[in-house]
């Protein structure tokens, strides 16, 4: 579904509550469709050679459970994180500048092949970047490349 003016805008200023009708979200945010773009994520996370390491042992239908939450909750869905808290989550595991720019990229691509409208693969993206501080195993490691 392309998104009519109003929508774009809303989507293109970062401000989806004003995306359509009350309760209404752009079709490319409907929970089927978040999951759809997040198994593909995930599909290429695990096999990528520079960060595939980092979830070998890990459950892939949970991390897409609660990504899937999260992102919901970006988009105005009422359903409750249940997932830990992303500091919390990601402690100890090593994360690198590199690691979190490597998924930022696979991320944008896999949006970009999903046809998902720029304005919220922006929007998408920009969410995911405001947690590098909570991700990253190092303040020195937290400032984008």
């Amino acid at each position: 579904m392309a998104l009519d003016s109003r929508q774009q805008a809303g989507a293109d200023s970062g401000d989806l509550s004003d995306a359509g009708a009350p309760g209404e979200k752009p079709e490319a945010w409907e929970p089927a469709w978040v999951l759809e773009v997040l198994e593909r994520f995930y599909d290429r996370v695990f096999e990528d050679l520079m960060i595939g390491y980092l979830f070998r042992g890990k459950d892939r239908a949970r991390l897409i459970a609660k990504e899937w939450e999260w992102t919901l909750r970006l988009f105005g869905d009422s359903r409750p994180y249940t997932g830990r808290g992303m500091r919390e989550v990601h402690r100890g595991l090593g994360i690198l500048r590199g690691h979190f720019d490597r998924r930022q990229t696979i991320l944008e691509e896999v949006l970009k092949e999903s046809r998902i409208p720029a304005g919220l693969q922006r929007e998408w993206l920009q969410h995911n970047e405001s947690l590098r501080s909570l991700i990253l195993e190092s303040e020195s490691e937290q400032k984008p490349a």
